[in-house]
């Protein structure tokens, strides 16, 4: 299942941010635009999430 790795790196980060995007778009949930993100937990930080489609370069 996707993210139950523990993240203990940016490395780990990406990978499972890829993993949840790419499961997400295979499965037809639109994942473009953006997601505020607020936490119950006071010492984590409120964070403003943005997903932006990039055109492919044709070459």
């Amino acid at each position: 299942m996707v993210g139950e790795e523990p993240i203990e790196s940016e490395e780990q980060f990406e990978k499972q941010l890829r993993n949840i995007v790419n499961e997400a778009t295979k499965n037809g949930v639109p994942v473009e635009g953006g997601w505020s993100i607020r936490n119950e937990d006071p010492s984590l930080p409120t964070l403003d999430v943005e997903i932006v489609v990039l055109a492919e370069r044709l070459e």
